[in-house]
Order: C-alpha cells, then sequence, then structure tokens
C-alpha cells in the first residue's frame, strides 16, 4: 500500500493525452503509470479528473512583510509605488512579531493552495529591531517541509547605509548559511543560489494536489 494516488492526471510534458495515475510514497512520487480501474492501494486517493500535474509553481519576486497592509495606516490614494513606498514607511513603524507571521502565514496558505512551492522575499532591514527580518526567518524555519521561502535583506530606504548597520544585518544574516536556505544582501554582492530544495513533505503533497480540482496542478518534481 502506498501513501497517496492520484488518478486520472494529465502531464504538462506528456507525449500523448493519456491521463495518468501518480503513486506517492513517503513524501516523493514512486511511480507514473497510465491510468487504470485497477488502480494501487493508497490510504488517500485524489480524484484529478483531467487536470494539469505540473512541478511546482515557484514566485521569484514578493515582499512578504508588507503583504495584507493595504489601507494601513491609509490608502495610497494616487495609485503610484512612490505613495505606496511612503505609506509603508508609515506602516512599518508598528509591526510586531505576531503581526508579521499572523500576516505573511496567511499569503503563504495561499500561495501553497494554488501550487506555489518555492517563494523568494524581500525584507525591508531599515526598520532598527529588525521585527519582520526576524520574523520571517522564524516563519521560514518553521514551514520548511511544507514551502521553500528565500530570503533577500532589502533596504528599502537609507540605501547608503553605514557599516555598522551593514554589520548589523549581516550578523542576522549568519543564520541562513547554517541552512539549506540561501541569504543574499542587496547592500552589496551576494551569492547567487543554486538551486531551490524540493519539498518533500507528504503532507504537502496532499495539501497542494488538492488544488487540481480548482485547476491549480501540483506535483512534486
Amino acid at each position: 500500500m502506498i501513501d497517496l494516488l492520484i488518478r486520472g492526471a494529465r502531464l504538462i510534458d506528456a507525449a500523448t493525452s493519456e491521463l495518468v495515475d501518480i503513486h506517492c510514497d513517503g513524501g516523493v512520487i514512486v511511480g507514473i503509470q497510465p491510468a487504470t480501474s485497477d488502480a494501487a492501494t493508497a490510504s488517500a486517493v485524489i480524484d484529478a479528473r483531467g487536470a494539469l500535474a505540473s512541478p511546482p509553481y515557484v514566485e521569484p519576486h514578493v515582499h512578504l512583510d508588507t503583504v495584507l497592509t493595504a489601507g494601513e495606516p491609509r490608502w495610497n490614494l494616487s495609485g503610484t509605488l512612490w505613495e505606496g513606498i511612503a505609506c509603508w514607511a508609515e506602516r512599518k513603524k508598528s509591526p510586531t512579531r505576531d503581526d508579521v507571521i499572523d500576516r505573511v502565514s496567511e499569503v503563504l496558505r495561499w500561495y501553497v493552495a494554488n501550487g506555489v512551492l518555492h517563494v523568494r522575499s524581500h525584507v525591508d532591514v531599515t526598520d532598527p529591531t529588525f521585527v519582520a527580518l526576524d520574523a520571517l526567518i522564524e516563519l521560514r524555519d518553521q514551514m520548511r517541509d511544507v514551502i521553500d521561502l528565500q530570503l533577500v535583506a532589502f533596504p528599502q530606504k537609507k540605501r547608503n547605509s553605514s557599516r555598522r548597520r551593514r554589520d548589523e544585518v549581516s550578523t542576522r544574516l549568519a543564520r541562513f548559511r547554517t541552512s539549506k536556505t540561501h541569504a543574499r544582501t542587496a547592500f552589496g554582492p551576494s551569492s547567487t543560489p543554486s538551486t531551490w530544495r524540493n519539498a518533500t513533505d507528504s503532507s504537502w503533497t496532499h495539501t497542494a494536489t488538492r488544488s487540481m480540482t480548482n485547476s491549480h496542478a501540483s506535483s512534486k518534481s
């Protein structure tokens, strides 16, 4: 018996239009074969109903520390980038750890539900307390088995920061280098990530593949 069977899926790179059954066990795909009524026994079965199965999607650029803050403390009436930055400069004076984690967790759940498994986010590091950066590092580690979160230290303002400030950011970034997630900084030369780790947690497989019925196809790459 396997953990998960996805029945009747369509592959994105298949040579034919025939549907397939995808066998998953231990959080990874262990077999793909033509769809058949004589399917393998599985603890959980998802009927893809002909929906597309593809590798996970990637969000290459987002500012997670600012998500779900529209209208706080005021609306961007001009709709311009510059007023948006001004609104954020006012809003970022008030975030707490719980505020950041609650907002970002909600958005990451939306990503996962729609098949996005890799997210690269900038984080404003001009806050002297590093509330957003610390919260996102914590959240990244909590959710690493569900979604791959890469963070970029980004000074939204005061780009030409002092050496002391750069040293403070570098100290915080040292925590990245002890994990599989790469760190980058917008202060100067930075490393370029090679490959992003594939999430292989079985709970992710079950959660993401359910979105197939909504035409958001997902599978392990």
